[in-house]
């Protein structure tokens, strides 16, 4: 029993290190993202002809979130 719980233990650890690398690519990935909206926002507002309403309203409310 000793040895699964040593093992139980490892993985826990294992487990843990990868959700928390993932979050800090997904953390970067969603900061590089908002950004590159914020870019594509005041794009969007200097030729509003080319965006649809709908999408420019989202990449507004993203970029300010």
């Amino acid at each position: 029993m000793q040895v699964l719980r040593t093992d139980h233990r490892r993985a826990d650890v294992t487990d843990n290190l990868i959700s928390t690398t993932l979050l800090q690519l997904f953390g970067h990935f969603s900061t590089v993202v908002v950004t590159q909206l914020k870019d594509l926002g005041s794009f969007g507002s200097r030729f509003p002809a080319l965006f649809p309403q709908g999408l420019m309203k989202l990449i507004l409310l993203t970029g300010l979130s």
